[in-house]
């Protein structure tokens, strides 16, 4: 694995990471209502039954200064879950599928705007193991992405995501998630008759049209390749090597949405009603409007996605401290 240490990376204007805007294609869908809904007080509990750490008032000094974690900030974790990587330890439990995307959008509820945080799948981070029988093991530091796979592959995994996600940003708290596995991609992909892209490397070892730089229409089956490969000839095997595709390929997605559904306004249901069984979440109908329709309109609007910092070991990606506590407090506190 290659050194990689540095600064944030920062996607500017016009970019949009797959887990946001999938999830909300999926969540508007599955929250067909015929008026929007607007955030409120008694939303988002954070019911969460697995902690790693006990709830504690969020607040720090600096510079003479007391700051408070930002109540007005509603997190919702957004994950792809790749149903090919199943765990390879002898205790498992069945489904112990890895998620092959992380995201958290953080909304704030009074102004509307969403900052995003692009969490390496291989960063390195307490997670809650669990043995086959469901009974909890011990804690111990893992790839993130690996403490989905401890779960029942949907409400357990999400919250024991969401679990870990929280203990790595310091105990912010993660409200809710939403996640879709990778063949959801295929079913979205194939319900819009193809994406329409400039490939951005080389997959002539899969197709001898797919050259670097060629307009080329994406399948179900190439789309998926196209979002996930690392590994191709050519391909450095870096997580991140695949974010510009995945910003690239959502970006056209959107674009062949918005076409569909001005040639046929009412299809957007039935578009999504192939999906259902690739998602999961634990948010209600009127939580998922309101992320849905506030992810949305942030959409093209969203400028910066923040990637947590750190340096590659043989074990995953170890986090910045100093970074990421950086991060956590310019995004989620303000002063007391």
């Amino acid at each position: 694995m290659k050194e990689r240490t540095g600064a944030k990376k920062k996607w500017k204007r016009n970019l949009i990471i797959t887990g946001a805007v999938i999830g909300a294609v999926v969540l508007t869908a599955l929250c067909v209502l015929h008026h929007y809904t607007g955030y409120n007080r008694y939303m988002f509990k954070n019911e969460n039954p697995y902690r790693l750490r006990e709830e504690e008032e969020l607040s720090f000094s600096r510079d003479g200064v007391t700051y408070k974690y930002n109540e007005d900030i509603v997190n919702v974790l957004l994950m792809g879950i790749d149903k090919t990587q199943q765990r390879d330890i002898n205790y498992i439990v069945e489904n112990g599928y890895q998620a092959d995307a992380v995201f958290v959008a953080a909304i704030n509820t009074k102004t509307g705007g969403v900052r995003i945080v692009n969490i390496p799948r291989d960063t390195l981070t307490e997670i809650m193991r669990f043995d086959r029988n469901g009974a909890f093991s011990r804690v111990g530091v893992s790839p993130i992405c690996t403490a989905h796979s401890f779960g029942d592959g949907r409400l357990m995994s999400g919250q024991l995501m969401e679990a870990a996600v929280g203990n790595l940003l310091y105990g912010v708290p993660i409200h809710g998630y939403l996640s879709i596995d990778i063949d959801g991609i295929s079913v979205l992909t194939e319900a819009v008759g193809g994406v329409e892209v400039e490939l951005l490397e080389d997959f002539t070892a899969v197709d001898a049209e797919m050259t670097k730089g060629a307009i080329y229409t994406l399948d179900g089956e190439k789309a998926e390749l196209y979002v996930r490969a690392r590994q191709l000839p050519g391909m450095s095997g870096e997580d991140a090597k695949r974010i510009p595709r995945q910003i690239q390929f959502i970006s056209a997605y959107a674009k062949a949405v918005k076409e569909k559904i001005k040639e046929e306004p009412g299809y957007l249901p039935e578009l999504l009603k192939g999906v259902r069984n690739h998602i999961s979440m634990d948010m209600t109908d009127r939580e998922c409007l309101y992320v849905a329709n506030t992810l949305l309109k942030a959409g093209i609007e969203v400028t910066d996605i923040e990637t947590i910092a750190g340096g590659a070991e043989e074990e995953g990606l170890r986090p910045d401290p100093k970074e990421l506590k950086r991060l956590v407090q310019e995004i989620y506190f303000v002063p007391a």
